[in-house]
């Protein structure tokens, strides 16, 4: 398996449904782009796939080579306050 594959059926605020039915598949070595207007959840979406956010009904598959996956927040250092 040479993919990332995100099926999140189910993703929600306290306000709002943020992700429903939501299916997608990145292939290793190729370059992805999340191209969405702002507050449509491109950040929700990379906090779930590196594991940062796990309040979420879906599943996350990272291929087989990949032991972890992380990705730089807009704002680093707001997690050490």
């Amino acid at each position: 398996m040479n993919q990332l594959k995100v099926v999140i059926l189910s993703k929600k605020s306290a306000t709002k449904q943020i992700f429903s039915n939501l299916s997608l598949a990145f292939e290793s070595g190729a370059i992805n782009a999340i191209l969405a207007p702002n507050g449509a959840g491109k950040s929700t979406l990379l906090n779930i796939i590196a594991g940062y956010d796990k309040n979420y009904v879906g599943e996350i598959t990272l291929p087989v080579a990949v032991q972890s996956c992380a990705y730089m927040r807009q704002k680093p250092f707001e997690m050490l306050l």
